[in-house]
């Protein structure tokens, strides 16, 4: 019997593309799947198009009350029970072999703990940022430059061993913590990008979410008078448990942390910048 792949669908007022992305999931060509909504006490429309669906397949969970999107993320997880899983937003939709693809290069290649295909979007900035990159190969100084190239983390709706999610600290509550999971399950084995051209993940991006600094700062640290210096040290903290955790020497610690508080500095510097300059007009 095929494996199983668990699909975790977080959701929060997704319903401009909701229904369209459950049936690009349903109708794909593996079907050894349960999908695994989470609708984090949405406003829009998104509840009732998830009952409309009735595949014994999905499972809804309608939150009570509002979480994190990081603890939404972790919650479908939390309920998967799939020798594979995989996180899919409410807005992208994939291909039709794209699950049947990476599952048989996972199960023929078991030193590997996560598969994705291409990915195609709205936003022409948004292609092709990633290599090839066999991270069991790289020393730190290579790893962590290949994380500072990261603008739109893609490797995060990789198709993932169950397992080796469990052996990782999951996703916090931080902004990055995306890039610190992917960076800690890197530890684990390694991950690949399937080169076909049949084969792909369509995100729709919006405005909100284009990787624009001055939107970003605007929206996130304006606003919602976000604490980037507590959000900087969290990040410091939360990597070293992560360093810990893989049981990683200690020489080899001071060189991670060397270039990952290094990294992050510029990054800080960025957003004040973007949050103060450009914000006075």
């Amino acid at each position: 019997m095929l494996p199983k792949l668990s699909i975790g669908l977080p959701i929060y007022n997704e319903d401009y593309k909701l229904e369209s992305t459950i049936d690009s999931l349903l109708s794909q060509s593996y079907q050894n799947i349960e999908i695994i909504i989470s609708n984090n006490v949405s406003t829009d429309n998104s509840k009732k198009i998830c009952e409309k669906f009735k595949d014994k397949r999905i499972k809804l969970f309608n939150q009570q009350k509002k979480i994190s999107s990081f603890d939404n993320f972790n919650f479908t997880f939390s309920k998967s029970v799939g020798e594979y899983f995989l996180w899919n937003s409410g807005h992208d939709h994939r291909s039709k072999n794209y699950f049947a693809k990476c599952i048989d290069f996972l199960e023929f290649n078991k030193d590997y703990v996560a598969c994705c295909a291409n990915f195609k979007s709205n936003i022409k900035d948004s292609q092709d940022l990633f290599n090839y990159y066999s991270f069991k190969k790289l020393n730190y100084r290579e790893r962590l430059n290949f994380f500072k190239k990261i603008k739109y983390n893609y490797f995060i709706y990789s198709v993932f061993r169950s397992n080796s999610i469990r052996n990782t600290s999951m996703l916090t509550n931080v902004i990055g913590s995306d890039v610190l999971f992917i960076y800690e399950i890197s530890f684990l084995g390694k991950l690949e990008r399937l080169n076909s051209t049949n084969e792909y993940t369509y995100m729709y991006i919006d405005e909100r979410q284009s990787g624009n600094w001055e939107i970003y700062s605007k929206k996130h640290l304006l606003q919602k008078k976000l604490n980037i210096f507590s959000t900087f040290f969290k990040k410091i903290i939360i990597f070293n448990k992560i360093l810990k955790k893989q049981k990683i020497i200690f020489l080899d610690s001071i060189k991670y942390n060397y270039f990952f508080i290094s990294k992050e500095i510029f990054e800080l510097i960025k957003i004040i910048y973007y949050s103060i300059v450009k914000t006075i007009k």
